[in-house]
């Protein structure tokens, strides 16, 4: 089953990698993705691919542009692993089932339509450097798992009270996003931003 947790980050520590053209970022990089772990293991055709990608990010500065379906995947897991590797994080939701996040920012969103850019990128996610969903709902969500969503810190500057009063007014059915109120204040406080990572 998926889970959704949202951690406030510095959205910034990931970007810093599109278009760097640094040689020790690309063999940390590289080092990262061979190492892998037990779980996560590539095959040797996945490692091409993931160089490619990774080689495209760091030198061309490029990201999603021009890639087919199986790309768009590979370099989302990409920068998953970079993310996991080299960002800073600290978790400030609990860990929520998908579906039932997906529930709750639905209900939300149908009260408070201020709230439809959270909603949807924290329940679909969103590229990085874009707008673009990574989980169309038609998609088996299987296949496209993990990927992230995120909320940049001027994006959430106005959302707090939308927040605050479409929690008042979603009784039980928003317990799954009861956390986000404190999450974007602590973020805007801490001038981060909130990524959503589904898995």
């Amino acid at each position: 089953m998926a889970t959704t947790v949202i951690y406030a980050v510095e959205m910034e520590e990931l970007e810093r990698w599109v278009g760097a053209r640094d040689e020790r970022m690309l063999r940390e990089a590289r080092e990262l993705l061979r190492e892998g772990s037990e779980e996560e293991e590539w095959e040797p055709e996945e490692l091409k691919l993931l160089d490619r990608l990774l080689v495209r990010v760091v030198n061309e500065g490029k990201l999603y542009e021009g890639l087919d379906p199986s790309e768009r995947y590979y370099l989302t897991q990409l920068l998953i692993d970079l993310f996991d590797e080299f960002v800073d994080s600290e978790a400030v939701t609990d860990e929520a089932p998908h579906k039932t996040l997906v529930s709750a920012l639905d209900a939300l969103k149908s009260r408070e339509p201020a709230l439809e850019p959270l909603a949807r990128f924290f329940s679909q996610g969103r590229t990085l450097g874009g707008d673009e969903i990574l989980w169309r709902r038609n998609e088996d969500l299987d296949d496209v798992l993990p990927f992230f969503g995120y909320l940049r810190r001027a994006e959430m500057a106005d959302l707090l009270p939308a927040l605050e009063h479409g929690l008042q007014r979603a009784g039980s059915t928003a317990k799954a996003v009861r956390s986000l109120p404190a999450a974007v204040r602590l973020a805007v406080e801490t001038e981060r931003d909130l990524l959503s990572f589904t898995g």
